[in-house]
């Protein structure tokens, strides 16, 4: 048996609280991937972005993630890279928000793609920590889609996502989970997303 704790510690409203989440399993999992630096442009238009530099690293039919801040910030998903030429970038497809309006300020970046076979029935703790915004989206072995984060999405970089079984809130994992497709929303630095899963 392998059992884990999360500890929580902290200040509100005058007081200190401090508390902790255990689980106890027989099985983890865990995947990584260290993401260079989002890449900044803008959205001339609803199916091109314009990258900031010319050494940008999307390249010709790669699977995109778009990120954009502001008052309503969004991200839409799993678009994909057309023809690349110099830093005109077409995008077209994915899913999520709806496009923000040409001009608007963007971040693009090329999913990766974490292994991660664990059965949704077999899942007691699953945490994501990550340093910058970051897309993280579970998805089964065909790509349907379990559940997608938008960690850090209002700034709030460094807050993890974390759920465990027996409480009440009910298990966002409705499927089994086969990959995990992560992106860096942040142009400014590399972004270390880390996922861990204790199971039964």
């Amino acid at each position: 048996m392998t059992t884990r704790t999360l500890s929580l510690s902290g200040a509100l409203a005058g007081k200190t609280m401090n508390g902790r989440l255990t689980r106890d399993g027989t099985t983890e999992t865990n995947g990584e991937a260290t993401l260079p630096p989002g890449n900044a442009g803008t959205l001339t238009n609803a199916t091109t972005v314009t990258a900031a530099s010319a050494s940008h690293d999307v390249v010709t039919g790669a699977t995109v993630d778009l990120y954009w801040t502001g008052a309503t910030p969004g991200v839409r998903r799993g678009m994909v890279a057309g023809t690349v030429a110099g830093t005109t970038i077409p995008v077209s497809g994915g899913t999520g928000d709806t496009l923000p309006p040409g001009g608007t300020a963007v971040v693009i970046d090329t999913q990766v793609i974490i292994d991660f076979d664990s059965t949704a029935a077999s899942l007691l703790l699953v945490v994501v920590a990550q340093q910058r915004r970051a897309s993280v989206q579970f998805q089964q072995n065909a790509g349907t889609v379990i559940l997608s984060l938008d960690l850090g999405k209002y700034g709030e970089d460094g807050e993890p996502f974390c759920w465990a079984s027996s409480t009440w809130v009910a298990s966002p994992f409705g499927a089994d989970v086969g990959k995990v497709a992560v992106s860096n929303g942040d142009s400014t630095g590399s972004n270390t997303v880390t996922i861990g899963a204790l199971r039964t």
